[in-house]
């Protein structure tokens, strides 16, 4: 069993120790806020003691309140966005094109850019990740030995009161291959 230990400056030594939460304010740049975070007790003097897995916690709990109050993603919210897609962390950041460990980063806990923000909203909106998986597509064609076709796409955005989205996307493909669906 796990046992919950730091230590205490007060008992000068390493002690079992107790969480409660409690509603603390904090200053995350230029906002400062009251959040609910977890605080943990010295159980021999009822110090207050600062194990790293708790303060490790704290910071998730804390920037992404920051990040609620700004109108961003919160980590859980862009690990869900990720999720849906399918998509590892790495294959995420490269598809928004940002550093690679930036998505592990943000899922963690560091605040992400607004403009990365958006590109992380876009990648969980159907017709707009439908529209940059289509600019995504680098592939060099052959012009003799492809054709045009044209695949028609509705789309009902549910998050918009039911907007309809119709779009028709040309994509080159073999002569010999059919056009495969976007969205099965």
């Amino acid at each position: 069993m796990f046992r919950k230990e730091a230590y205490c400056l007060n008992c000068d030594d390493v002690c079992e120790y107790i969480t409660k939460t409690e509603h603390r304010k904090t200053t995350v740049k230029d906002l400062t806020f009251d959040v609910e975070v977890i605080v943990a007790f010295c159980k021999k003097c009822g110090e207050e003691v600062f194990p790293s897995e708790v303060t490790k916690e704290n910071d998730l709990i804390i920037f992404d309140e920051y990040r609620k109050l700004k109108g961003l993603l919160t980590s859980k919210e862009i690990k869900a966005i990720r999720q849906k897609r399918n998509m590892s962390q790495v294959e995420l950041a490269r598809f928004i094109d940002c550093g690679e460990k930036n998505i592990a980063r943000y899922e963690n806990g560091t605040i992400q850019d607004k403009v990365f923000d958006r590109l992380i909203r876009m990648v969980g909106n159907d017709l707009c990740f439908l529209a940059m998986s289509k600019l995504a597509e680098t592939s060099i064609v052959d012009e003799a030995s492809t054709k045009k076709e044209t695949q028609h796409v509705e789309y009902t955005d549910n998050n918009v009161n039911n907007v309809k989205w119709s779009i028709n996307i040309d994509r080159k493909v073999n002569k010999n291959e059919k056009l495969r669906p976007i969205f099965a």
